[in-house]
């Protein structure tokens, strides 16, 4: 019994065939083939394939130019707080070392999160900040 049938990039067929997954090459030969060809006499069609989505690409930001996403005011208030504040240190310091800074990387956002939790920025100025790192 086919369950499900669709194309793949090559033009073989996936099909999942008496419960078990396969990629059936399309040659009428093929004993899978002639399978799927008795299905489809039953009237069932195979699927196209679908192009998969394309990732988001999110934007790298030196450490110069992630500094830059934020007020001369709030810079000042995250050097002040390295001083005081661990949490606020460490993201700093990694941030500073990391060669590049991308939201895709879940300490960006632990790092914006202890600024509000520091109380040197807004929930507001986090969102405006995400918002510009985000994919194009």
């Amino acid at each position: 019994m086919i369950e499900i049938a669709n194309y793949t990039e090559s033009g073989s067929i996936r099909a999942i065939i008496d419960g078990a997954q396969y990629i059936v090459s399309n040659n009428p030969a093929n004993r899978h083939r002639q399978m799927i060809a008795e299905w489809e006499a039953e009237g069932n069609t195979i699927a196209p394939y679908v192009e998969p989505p394309t990732p988001p690409v999110y934007p790298q930001f030196t450490a110069l130019q992630m500094l830059d996403l934020f007020t001369e005011a709030e810079q000042l208030a995250v050097v002040e707080a390295t001083m005081s504040v661990p949490a606020v240190k460490l993201w700093y310091d990694r941030m500073i070392a990391a060669t590049f800074v991308t939201y895709e990387d879940p300490r960006t956002e632990g790092g914006l999160q202890a600024l509000v939790d520091a109380e040197l920025i807004t929930a507001q100025r986090k969102a405006d900040i995400v918002a510009a790192m985000q994919p194009a």
